[in-house]
């Protein structure tokens, strides 16, 4: 498994990585001397939340010929006073009345098997080194 993720330093406080062959451009705030053309790294770390738990959800139904089109999913983000801390992730799956009733209990499940889910509540270790360039 391809395990590297490889950083380009772009202008105006945007940043380029590559993994697996696709590329993902970010950036930050104008008030912060980026350009907001893309979203931010705390933007992405939401979205992946979010699209994570959609794919299993999306994954569980096309399993079963479950059609998706009238399903809703919504992620709310509740953050302190000051605007700085996460203090809290709501994500709200709205099945259709079509929705096999049968299925409800697993979908829920399934949606909280997301892999970005289990990783921020069993954080892996995280280590960080810096050296000079000409020290490969």
């Amino acid at each position: 498994m391809d395990t590297d993720i490889e950083i380009k330093f772009l202008d105006n406080l945007r940043v380029e990585a590559s993994y697996r062959g696709n590329k993902v451009l970010v950036d930050t705030s104008e008030k912060e001397g980026g350009l907001g053309e893309m979203p931010t790294p705390g933007a992405y770390f939401l979205i992946s939340l979010a699209t994570c738990t959609s794919l299993y959800v999306h994954g569980f139904c096309a399993n079963r010929d479950i059609p998706t089109q009238d399903i809703e999913m919504k992620q709310f983000m509740t953050w302190d006073e000051k605007g700085g801390k996460l203090e809290k992730v709501e994500t709200v799956i709205k099945l259709p009345k079509s929705f096999p009733a049968k299925y409800e209990k697993a979908v829920k499940r399934v949606a909280d098997m997301c892999f970005v889910k289990k990783t921020i509540l069993d954080p892996p270790e995280m280590e960080l080194t810096v050296g000079w360039k000409d020290q490969d």
